[in-house]
């Protein structure tokens, strides 16, 4: 029987984590808010991808935080905003769960490792897990150590990502690697937009149509080589001085963010959505991760 696991925070992730969890065959313990449309949308998840992924899955069971009473547990994950105030007391809150030799694993963005490690009693075994929406159908998985962590820890973690039908990678620098490439993205874009060199649709086909069609196939390193990395060299060498080098965030982005104008919940973000259009995106976004886990499937990273 496959360990049980404490899984604690908030948002769509969390859903969809405990999805992958119960899909690995671990009997799964929430804590959160709003554990009635947790519950919903892990079961649509776990029916769903039960006709669509797959293998012979015997998912564990489902609990919730009433069930939790004194049980310790040997892994504890978090998954919470990039609020270090917040993480810091849920990670607390799930420290008093865990077994004396147990794993605390948190998700982290901006947050270090080494901020978020002294609210856990056993500090060597907090490590940093990230996942990405939604976890039960990608096959992202970042481990984030650094010089204390306990080798044990990231080991178990790495068995454990495999385990969950992941393809995980470790970060050994106390940060997370994807969440900072990601920022660089992020940045550039919102300064091309903000110079009007370029408008967002612009921008959105640049990104699908070139680094969306080969990324989920090799990656940027080995696409280099594939393509001949002296022609990158030569590029990056000129175009590094244009780039944008911005602290803070463009005026337009700052606005979007004090207006709550948060993406398609809200109805408007970088573009507006009615209703109809925001459940037509999302249904979309599900069935792609569907198609392209199989995909990925057939062209493994290694």
């Amino acid at each position: 029987m496959k360990q049980p696991i404490l899984l604690s925070g908030e948002g769509k992730l969390l859903s969809s984590t405990a999805a992958c969890l119960l899909r690995a065959g671990h009997d799964v313990y929430v804590i959160c808010d709003g554990a009635e449309q947790a519950r919903n949308t892990i079961v649509h998840h776990l029916s769903k991808s039960a006709d669509l992924l797959p293998g012979n899955v015997k998912a564990g069971t489902l609990f919730f935080d009433e069930s939790i009473g004194s049980r310790k547990f040997s892994l504890a994950i978090v998954i919470t905003a990039d609020d270090l105030n917040q993480k810091r007391e849920v990670v607390q809150h799930a420290d008093q769960h865990l077994e004396k030799d147990g794993i605390l694993a948190v998700n982290l963005y901006a947050t270090e490792l080494q901020e978020v490690r002294p609210s856990a009693s056993s500090p060597a075994r907090v490590i940093g897990l990230n996942w990405t929406e939604p976890a039960h159908t990608t096959f992202f998985l970042e481990i984030i150590a650094d010089s204390q962590t306990d080798p044990a820890v990231t080991d178990r973690l790495l068995a454990l990502g495999k385990d969950w039908g992941k393809d995980p990678h470790i970060a050994r620098s106390g940060f997370s690697v994807r969440a900072r490439l990601e920022a660089a993205l992020t940045r550039e874009a919102l300064f091309l937009v903000a110079n009007e060199y370029a408008t967002f649709e612009d921008i959105d086909r640049n990104c699908r149509n070139d680094a969306g069609y080969y990324l989920p196939f090799v990656g940027n390193g080995r696409y280099m080589d594939l393509m001949g990395t002296s022609a990158y060299g030569v590029v990056m060498k000129d175009l590094n001085r244009h780039l944008s080098k911005a602290t803070e965030l463009d005026e337009k982005t700052a606005s979007l963010l004090s207006d709550q104008k948060l993406g398609m919940d809200a109805g408007e973000g970088f573009f507006s959505y009615s209703e109809k259009e925001t459940a037509s995106w999302k249904e979309k976004a599900e069935s792609f991760s569907y198609k392209i886990h199989e995909l990925i499937s057939k062209y493994p990273s290694e």
